[in-house]
């Protein structure tokens, strides 16, 4: 499984690479950190599809009791 390489941030930025879970907080983040540039949804890398899934559900080592 490839998820430990997307984490749980979905969306990279092309401008600064900052990673964010939704295309909301994405936009929000380029409205902050980029505002003379326009947004395009498009150009956001989607990392769960670049590496194939999240860690969610993934067990952490020491994480489950038992």
């Amino acid at each position: 499984m490839q998820g430990g390489k997307a984490g749980h941030a979905k969306f990279k930025c092309p401008i600064c690479a900052v990673t964010a879970p939704s295309i909301k907080t994405m936009t929000d983040h380029h409205e902050s950190k980029h505002p003379k540039l326009p947004f395009d949804e498009a150009a956001c890398t989607n990392l769960h599809e670049v590496h194939g899934g999240t860690t969610q559900g993934v067990a952490v080592r020491g994480s489950k009791k038992g």
